[in-house]
């Protein structure tokens, strides 16, 4: 896989590669500080690209198209889609596994209808990508616009408001709110694991599932996404609920023109632009460059590290 950008600095591009079990096999760094580099470098042309590209939302799903954007779940994806994953460097086998056994459910996912919702990735796996941002933002001379011509493609397609998924418990909430029903929680702890149990009291119905994660938030987006299931089936969705709280407001209330829609749907605001700048620009102060010092490292780049130039 080319990323379409050729590195001044080879070693960098090979500090970028390298978790930190990379000790296990003679390599001796690693991408943690350029993934917290890239972290905040992604985070902010995302937000950039969401602002200049979508004029018409309000801040709120701004944020929520951010969110999903941003997160080590998105870009762990972006990491199998570009092969980018078959360069990681590290001397783990239980990483070594879980990424085989991720790369299987996610080809195995790709038809589901809520896309990869409650499929958990190999963290290093989107902190590839994001020590790769911060290699090249180095390389670059912090040329963040640079940086983005390389980016963009490779995120494409990067989350629209007609496609965003909230995440499975939020959702939960939300429809469960427009309903005015409760949502009772409760989380124990067994062995490394956390066991979530989660009830909603319809009319006459009472929903419970169970689900479990290595912590309570993942072990409750578990069992939320169960429920969110067995509403759905009920013919009760947030889509729904959304719309008949739109013709509620519009003073249309019939019930039997209430259909479920497979798409998640925002209540849009349009935004006075008058007074806003057409083009917003930002600013960085300079940084220093404190990796390592990879220019020596350019003549010991392997040729999988050469594989992601041109």
């Amino acid at each position: 896989m080319k990323i379409g950008y050729e590195f001044s600095i080879k070693g960098l591009l090979l500090e970028a590669m390298t978790h930190v079990s990379g000790k296990e096999v003679g390599i001796d760094c690693c991408y943690e500080r350029l993934e917290f580099l890239g972290d905040s470098v992604l985070d902010l042309l995302i937000t950039r690209h969401l602002y200049q590209s979508h004029t018409d939302i309000d801040p709120g799903e701004l944020t929520d198209l951010r969110s999903a954007s941003v997160s080590n779940e998105n870009f762990a994806q972006v990491a199998i889609r570009r092969n980018l994953h078959l360069h990681l460097l590290h001397g783990s086998e239980l990483l070594r596994s879980q990424i085989a056994d991720y790369v299987k459910v996610i080809s195995e996912s790709e038809d589901n209808t809520r896309s990869f919702q409650g499929i958990r990735a190999p963290k290093p796996l989107g902190d590839l990508v994001e020590s790769i941002a911060g290699a090249m933002l180095i390389d670059t001379k912090l040329n963040i616009d640079q940086v983005w011509k390389v980016f963009n493609p490779l995120l494409s397609p990067i989350v629209t408001p007609d496609k965003l998924e909230l995440p499975p418990w939020r959702e939960l909430n939300e429809l469960c709110d427009s309903l005015r029903c409760f949502v009772k929680e409760s989380c124990v702890k067994k062995g490394t694991m956390v066991h979530a149990t989660l009830s909603v009291q319809l009319h006459n119905t009472l929903l419970v599932r169970e689900g479990k994660g290595q912590n309570a938030k993942t072990a409750k987006g578990d069992a939320a996404l169960h429920l969110l299931k067995d509403l759905e089936k009920r013919g009760i969705s947030y889509s729904s609920s959304m719309s008949k709280r739109k013709r509620d407001a519009s003073g249309l209330t019939d019930e039997n023109s209430l259909k479920p829609v497979a798409q998640l749907e925002y209540k849009r605001h349009k935004v006075d632009e008058t007074n806003l700048t057409a083009n917003a620009r930002t600013g960085l102060l300079p940084l220093k460059d404190t990796s390592m010092e990879a220019s020596n490292l350019g003549a010991s780049v392997p040729g999988f590290a050469q594989s992601l130039l041109f």
